[in-house]
């Protein structure tokens, strides 16, 4: 138990690395989208066709998704470094 919790508080320290990987992708997403379909006439993205997305909109729908995603993991994260900051480790030996 106690080499478990002391991989997950290591890898707390890789958020942001995390962060800036799912951004990279993302805009790598959107990037091979426009190549495949600039029009957006081919786009199979359900939120797409449920509202009738332009590329602005779906550029800022992407980025408000990324940005809101990367906020609730630096929340979670937090109350991960909460919880084990105030562990006492020597009762799981």
């Amino acid at each position: 138990m106690k080499s478990f919790l002391i991989k997950i508080r290591a890898g707390l320290f890789l958020t942001p690395a995390l962060i800036i990987i799912y951004f990279i992708l993302g805009s790598l997403d959107l990037i091979t989208t426009y190549l495949a379909s600039p029009d957006l006439k081919h786009e199979n993205n359900w939120v797409y066709k449920t509202f009738n997305l332009n590329w602005p909109l779906l550029i800022a729908y992407t980025f408000c998704l990324y940005i809101l995603m990367s906020v609730l993991l630096l929340i979670s994260i937090q109350s991960l470094k909460n919880y084990f900051g105030n562990i006492n480790y020597l009762h799981l030996l």
